[in-house]
């Protein structure tokens, strides 16, 4: 009985579009549902429970503050545009904002500056990937993680258990 229990729940999950397909291969059962059709508030409740749940994976294990900074992680590449956690996030936004602080400069100048001079969005972003490179860059980045770890760290309320 364990058995068809397991065999049941190893199941593939796929999408085309809006169309949700759900394979039980092992019982060669298959179920499909178009989401687009359904009505937005299961969108809306289905969109919800996705993001509660990818952020409170986030909360899995480790310490508070380790739980915090994944779950930026996970908030700053959905902000650049990717769903997945990568080990590295393309945050560029810190690039632009280590960029703004060396050149003691706006986040908006440094922007303006760079669609100026590099045009499109793309061309814009490769640039930012090359300075994240730049030691003096990666120093301000370092400068600005730790700033943001201390206002954390500053929050978190006890000491450190062993």
């Amino acid at each position: 009985m364990a058995d068809k229990a397991n065999a049941v729940k190893k199941q593939k999950i796929s999408w085309q579009g809006p169309v949700c397909t759900v394979e039980y291969p092992t019982i060669g059962k298959r179920l499909t549902i178009d989401t687009s059709n359904l009505a937005e508030a299961v969108r809306d409740a289905a969109r919800d429970h996705g993001f509660t749940q990818c952020y409170g994976d986030s909360a899995s294990g480790g310490s508070p503050l380790e739980k915090f900074e994944m779950c930026q992680r996970r908030m700053d590449a959905h902000r650049n545009g990717s769903w997945e956690l990568d080990t590295r996030v393309e945050d560029l936004g810190i690039v632009l904002e280590a960029v703004a602080r060396e050149k003691k400069q706006s986040v908006k100048d440094i922007e303006r500056a760079l669609k100026l001079k590099y045009k499109t969005e793309d061309a814009v972003n490769a640039r930012l990937k090359e300075l994240r490179a730049d030691p003096r860059v990666k120093s301000e980045i370092a400068d600005i993680r730790a700033e943001r770890a201390a206002k954390v760290a500053a929050e978190v309320q006890g000491e450190v258990e062993l």
